[in-house]
């Protein structure tokens, strides 16, 4: 396609356009790869962000919590609901000013494009910790992140190409599909851009490039496989699809029976984890307020 490098150019500038993930977001994230990270790590972390620290307070002090006294500090909130948790509240405090804007091309809001992201994570974390808990935190921050490409991809989209894109998904055909046949990029693939201009672990990138691929990763299938099934769940959650109309659907697709097998889901254990989802949604509303 002729205009394919001038749309990528203009996606990279997009992209460059963005501002940088906190500092606090990657040592988080290095601790999260360490398995023998402190909690003397994870206090230092949150000490290089104190509008961070006060979100995780917040947070701590909500009405989800239950707490008797009020949290004052970071070291109280942590021996009372966890290092685990501190972690993820500080992993969504720290990425919702990059991933709570809006899509206006992509039809989405603000509020609607992070409650996906949000969605998707939660969708992770459950799928993780029920088949591989080892990597239930990464599964949180790749779902979180696996549509951060779509903020390159919006600027991309003028009116016209618009309508175009919501008439061919009207008729079926893939989001990203419809991306890399008008502009030689896809979200995927911006989002693969943002990942390694922004050095994020591997298998995060993996699964940010190929949750609509998974066939083409070479490496990480879990996580990537992972983040399909949890994208999926989302887009049903979000949208208000029924869900027996939704597995019906999946009955005839075989990227769907891929994905849930190579994670060792039986269709009948994927059923069962849309009400869960479901539940850890209210129970994490606080997460959709930030």
């Amino acid at each position: 396609m002729s205009q394919a490098r001038p749309f990528r150019e203009q996606a990279i500038e997009n992209l460059n356009a963005l501002p940088p993930f906190p500092l606090v977001f990657y040592k988080i994230l290095d601790i999260t790869e360490n398995v023998h990270g402190s909690r003397d790590e994870l206090l230092r972390a949150l000490s290089l962000d104190q509008a961070i620290v006060a979100k995780v307070l917040q947070i701590a002090n909500s009405a989800y919590y239950g707490l008797e006294k009020k949290v004052s500090t970071v070291d109280r909130a942590v021996a009372l609901i966890g290092e685990n948790m501190v972690r993820e509240v500080a992993i969504y405090c720290s990425t919702y000013v990059i991933l709570r804007r809006p899509l206006a091309r992509f039809r989405l809001s603000a509020r609607q494009f992070w409650e996906h992201s949000v969605t998707a994570s939660l969708a992770a974390r459950c799928i993780a910790t029920r088949k591989i808990p080892h990597i239930r935190e990464k599964a949180l921050v790749a779902g979180l992140l696996h549509d951060i490409g779509k903020l390159a991809m919006d600027g991309l989209i003028d009116q016209n190409l618009e309508e175009e894109i919501q008439e061919r998904l009207e008729k079926g055909r893939p989001l990203d599909e419809i991306e890399k046949d008008l502009f030689g990029i896809d979200h995927c693939e911006a989002g693969c851009l943002f990942a390694e201009k922004w050095s994020f672990p591997d298998d995060i990138r993996d699964a940010i490039s190929y949750h609509h691929r998974p066939g083409q990763a070479a490496d990480h299938l879990h996580l990537v496989y992972l983040i399909q099934v949890a994208d999926k769940i989302a887009h049903v959650l979000s949208a208000g699809i029924n869900i027996k109309d939704f597995l019906e659907l999946q009955l005839n697709a075989t990227d769907w029976d891929a994905a849930i097998g190579y994670l060792g889901l039986s269709r009948d254990e994927a059923e069962l984890l849309f009400p869960d989802i479901e539940a850890e949604l209210r129970g994490n509303e606080v997460f959709l307020e930030l």
